[in-house]
């Protein structure tokens, strides 16, 4: 197995040797969404760890298509004290095509999601100018009822950031199959981001840059099947925002 590497120049050495490779065979096919950056990882030599732990040095490995306005997922965190349970039991829904309960949202700060039809869904700081917590704020459009649902501390937003993001490598990447419908992947660019500012992540989600995905549901397969699960929170940025979270940045 490959060695990982234990350095960062040996890192940008690395992902030199890696963008000159070209189309390289993705070693994780039955990974559908995570095939760049999980190849990527088997080319550099990573071993499985805990996933709240950075990848490589400190380094948090990124991936995404080229070409594409995709989104970055920084980390995941639930509500705390089971507010995402609670936020399912309230205002779940059960899909028509599938007969599964499921609550699908994207919330943003001051921009609301009409979720069902009925209720807007948003981020709200409980002090805009110093805030200690985030909270979920649900409002009724029939009754114009407005209730705080959920929240998360600052406090433990702030241990998830920078345990996780001190630093961060956004790869970019061509896929394509050859002729016998193997998938391959072109690592074209790799931009190394240093000393995650959770100040600056506060500030992006004030102007509403930060993008917070709830995907509750059950699965339809499996030991599981049809029983309750929260496939995670996941806290994510658009790409081309990510300098808005690091103070400098650099492009191999």
């Amino acid at each position: 197995m490959k060695s990982a590497p234990k350095s960062y120049p040996e890192l940008v050495r690395k992902l030199r040797e890696i963008k000159n490779l070209g189309w390289v065979e993705n070693t994780r096919p039955s990974n559908i969404h995570g095939s760049i950056g999980n190849t990527l990882e088997d080319l550099l030599g990573k071993k499985e760890n805990n996933l709240s732990l950075p990848d490589f040095l400190d380094f948090e490995i990124k991936a995404r298509r080229s070409n594409t306005s995709s989104v970055v997922s920084l980390f995941s965190k639930a509500t705390a004290r089971r507010g995402n349970r609670k936020l399912f039991n309230k205002y779940n829904r059960i899909d028509s095509n599938d007969g599964i309960s499921r609550l699908y949202c994207s919330l943003y700060m001051n921009t609301p999601s009409l979720i069902h039809g009925k209720y807007l869904f948003s981020l709200s700081f409980d002090d805009f100018a110093n805030p200690q917590f985030i909270n979920v704020e649900v409002e009724d459009t029939a009754t114009g009822e407005k209730l705080k649902e959920a929240e998360w501390s600052i406090e433990s937003l702030k241990k998830s950031t920078e345990k996780k993001l001190t630093n961060l490598v956004l790869c970019t990447a061509d896929i394509k199959q050859n002729s016998d419908g193997l998938e391959l992947i072109n690592y074209t660019n790799f931009k190394c981001y240093f000393d995650f500012s959770f100040n600056k992540f506060i500030n992006a989600l004030r102007d509403g840059h930060i993008q917070v995905d709830f995907r509750i549901g059950a699965d339809l397969n499996g030991k599981a099947a049809f029983k309750y699960h929260d496939h995670g929170t996941g806290f994510r940025i658009s790409s081309s925002k990510l300098e808005k979270l690091y103070d400098k940045w650099d492009i191999i």
